[in-house]
């Protein structure tokens, strides 16, 4: 008897064929043994050549796939981005054809305006490399590390020129909190995601991509964000573009009619899509 009504999770358990290739020709970089400076090199890479966006839920009213064919053809063929469980849901997959003993994890956002936890639809990966458990995000779309962290509580690392700890979290057992150390004494020290330290499979996260991205509980918020390899980003948010250079950080309100100009210059999207506001 068949587990589901009408579709097979085979093809979540196996890593398409010209994905490393594709993948790694989209990074700019070339298939080396799986090391941490170059597991390093690979959260970076994707960070500031892959973009955080959810338009197909929030703007085209398009369905989202993570099974492994539909990644490839979304984010490596048609060169686009995507949101967490497509972006780390493709990225362990890289991970696992190099070599790494690779696995995605559950995390809860900590960033928003709700009164209460919200639903655990975020993910991070877990790697198993040299001794050591690291994690890391390729799918927030924000402040992540730019590399791996070392999964241990109490302990400030240095990735980058930014400081990252972990900690336990106060109110749930085994659950830790990732916290970006602030650079102002006189700001806290921001809260980002809190992480549940254990290994998934990719289709674990079939439910929460769809709670995510259909009904009640999908994105509201038009949402596309990049990092910049000078330590700059670009965000773009409903419509209000907000990109910082060095020391320059400018913002402004992007028209419909330079709407496809303002993706395809900052984020790299050139969707053949109308995109009048929602």
């Amino acid at each position: 008897m068949a587990w589901s009504r009408n579709m097979s999770w085979t093809s979540y358990y196996e890593i398409p064929e010209n994905l490393c290739s594709l993948y790694l020709r989209r990074l700019g970089t070339k298939k080396k043994e799986p090391t941490r400076a170059y597991l390093d090199e690979l959260v970076y890479l994707n960070q500031i050549k892959i973009p955080f966006e959810n338009l197909d839920t929030t703007l085209w009213s398009e369905p989202v796939s993570i099974e492994p064919t539909a990644l490839v053809h979304k984010i490596l063929l048609e060169n686009r981005g995507g949101f967490c469980f497509e972006l780390n849901g493709i990225f362990s997959l890289l991970l696992q054809s190099l070599g790494f003993d690779a696995h995605m994890c559950p995390c809860r956002q900590l960033r928003h305006h709700e009164p209460c936890p919200v639903p655990a639809t975020h993910c991070g990966i877990l790697v198993n490399l040299e001794g050591q458990q690291l994690f890391c995000d390729v799918g927030y779309g924000g402040p992540v590390p730019r590399g791996s962290m070392v999964l241990k509580t109490d302990v400030i690392q240095s990735i980058g020129k930014e400081y990252f700890y972990l900690k336990n979290s106060a109110e749930l057992e085994g659950w830790l909190t990732l916290y970006r150390k602030s650079s102002n004494p006189l700001k806290a020290d921001l809260s980002l995601v809190q992480i549940a330290p254990i290994s998934c499979y990719l289709c674990d996260f079939y439910g929460q991509t769809m709670l995510r991205s259909q009904g009640p509980s999908a994105y509201e918020e038009m949402h596309a964000a990049i990092k910049m390899n000078n330590g700059g980003f670009a965000n773009l948010q409903n419509y209000k573009l907000r990109v910082k250079v060095d020391d320059k950080d400018t913002m402004r309100i992007v028209s419909d009619e330079e709407f496809p100009l303002v993706l395809q210059k900052y984020f790299g999207i050139m969707k053949n899509k109308h995109s009048e506001r929602t």
